[in-house]
């Protein structure tokens, strides 16, 4: 099922930051010890960078690792819609591929074909071809909707059970929610079936269109 996007205000986001004092940047202290600690977002294409300990977040990475599971939805989103904003990105990280693939994925198990696809995604057909997004929809189908490609029968999750996101994890993980094996996390973040706790803004600006071409795509095949 195609994500619906939430209606997030500047509201929202303003309330959180009151009730939640943003870290200052550019403090660290380097007697400071810990594992490193990464943020896994659960949005295709949004990989952020793993914390040092002496690094200036990393007492607030911290606090909301230990935090995170005690949370309800409402204290969990806020405290998260604050991080997000003052956690780092991975430096060089801009790409689409995975956000595209995700669609394609998702209008495949709909039943709509390759042109379809290149249709809502607003490129090429052998622009798809030539980023893989095809090849990379349908594994993203195979992994996450649990579809095997010769549809005979459910395929194998690399990570199986459901976690709420954000989260916060030990380790060095600077992948999105795509690549993560449950051999790198163990139990701490099991993604078979993520639910993404964050307002629909979050998401890249670019799905905006792909929602508004879906709809005419949709309102085509009712008409035909």
């Amino acid at each position: 099922m195609v994500p619906t996007p939430a209606g997030a205000t500047a509201m929202m986001r303003a309330v959180a930051r009151e009730q939640h004092q943003r870290p200052s940047r550019g403090r660290t202290d380097r007697a400071a010890t810990g594992p490193a600690l990464s943020l896994i977002t659960g949005l295709p294409d949004d990989r952020r960078e793993p914390l040092e300990p002496h690094h200036s977040l990393y007492r607030m990475a911290s606090r909301l690792r230990r935090d995170q599971d005690r949370l309800d939805d409402r204290q969990h989103r806020e405290r998260f819609i604050v991080a997000l904003d003052a956690w780092p990105r991975l430096r060089g990280a801009d790409s689409l591929r995975e956000t595209q693939a995700q669609w394609a994925g998702m209008l495949l198990s709909e039943g709509w074909g390759p042109g379809d696809v290149a249709e809502v995604l607003g490129v090429s057909p052998d622009t798809l071809r030539r980023r893989r997004v095809l090849r990379l929809g349908e594994t993203w189908e195979c992994e996450v909707l649990g579809k095997s490609p010769r549809g005979d029968g459910p395929a194998e999750f690399r990570v199986e059970g459901a976690s709420r996101l954000p989260r916060v994890v030990e380790g060095r993980h600077n992948q999105s929610v795509f690549g993560l094996l449950k051999t790198e996390l163990g139990d701490d973040i099991p993604i078979g079936d993520p639910c993404v706790n964050l307002p629909g803004d979050f998401r890249r600006p670019e799905e905006r269109g792909y929602y508004g071409r879906l709809l005419d795509l949709r309102q085509r095949q009712r008409a035909a």
